[in-house]
């Protein structure tokens, strides 16, 4: 720094000065004895000393920090608590059914297909086609009534007599063989019958047997009738076809 006032004779030397060191502020802090409610600041006497003013420590000085949760809880009644632990206990269970029921890892949920239904059971009358497909009896005064008439005689009331009245005497059959030929035919038994008429006295018949245990026997004829009193019709002929 250069001198400002007096220069000495030769301009170009310079004179060195100290600069002024910074001091530490200081103030009066009242000693042990001293009332709190006198004024430090009036000229102290001998026995009271000087110091650097005290400063509030933080975090840093303390070397920790009061959690939230310690003031928290001297702010919140004992109710609240309650409810809060139900609250958290409600979110704990919530995401561990999430979890387990969304994980990565979980096995795909597979849907049992119910079973089909079983296939109804053939019957006799299955795969009979005819002017009249039928496992009953029929009206005697017509070609296919006095036919299936007879067919349900023979197989549902299993009655020979009943039979013998829907023949002719000329048709060959007795009363025995007819008797016979229906106990031959096992208890269980159904059968089906399709008529397809051919003239107005004549008729093509397909006889389906079914047996208790499946079993399926297939009958071709061509029967004739004629008229009898009363109107009624006969069989006079039964030929086998095939």
């Amino acid at each position: 720094m250069r001198y400002p006032d007096t220069p000495p004779d030769d301009e170009n030397s310079w004179v060195r000065l100290d600069e002024p060191r910074p001091t530490s502020t200081r103030h009066a802090v009242p000693g042990p004895d001293l009332p709190p409610d006198l004024d430090p600041d009036p000229e102290l006497p001998g026995d009271r000393w000087l110091g650097a003013l005290p400063r509030t420590p933080d975090a840093a000085d303390t070397g920790g920090y009061r959690p939230w949760w310690a003031t928290v809880r001297h702010r919140l009644p004992a109710g609240a608590w309650a409810v809060l632990a139900a609250v958290v206990a409600i979110l704990i269970g919530v995401v561990a059914v999430s979890v387990n029921s969304g994980g990565a890892g979980q096995e795909p949920v597979t849907t049992a297909t119910p079973p089909s239904a079983a296939p109804a059971p053939e019957d006799a009358c299955t795969g009979l086609s005819g002017m009249v497909v039928t496992d009953r009896a029929g009206d005697p005064a017509t070609v296919p009534g006095v036919i299936a008439s007879f067919q349900a005689a023979y197989y549902l009331s299993r009655d020979a007599e009943a039979a013998m009245r829907l023949l002719a005497p000329e048709s060959g059959i007795a009363f025995d063989g007819l008797a016979a030929g229906i106990v031959s035919i096992p208890r269980g038994t159904t059968h089906c019958v399709a008529i397809t008429p051919i003239s107005s006295t004549t008729a093509n018949v397909h006889i389906v047997e079914l047996r208790a245990d499946r079993q399926r026997i297939d009958y071709l004829q061509v029967v004739n009738t004629r008229p009898s009193q009363g109107g009624a019709l006969l069989i006079s002929n039964i030929q086998r076809q095939g």
